[in-house]
């Protein structure tokens, strides 16, 4: 998942570290097969992250 520590190798330096995290959270989110609930859930949340939010529009 993202924010996991277990992707990053020891011998990297903080900063490098940093940057790989922060570019496995801008990564989509990893299928999960096994279970269709979390599964279609996962999928809900992708589908709300792709959808720009609506702007008031004022009617006059």
């Amino acid at each position: 998942m993202p924010g996991d520590d277990r992707d990053v190798p020891d011998e990297l330096t903080p900063r490098e570290k940093a940057r790989l995290r922060a570019r496995d959270r801008k990564r989509a989110t990893r299928m999960v097969v096994d279970n269709a609930g979390v599964k279609r859930t996962a999928l809900a949340l992708a589908a709300r992250r792709a959808v720009p939010p609506a702007k008031d529009v004022e009617t006059t």
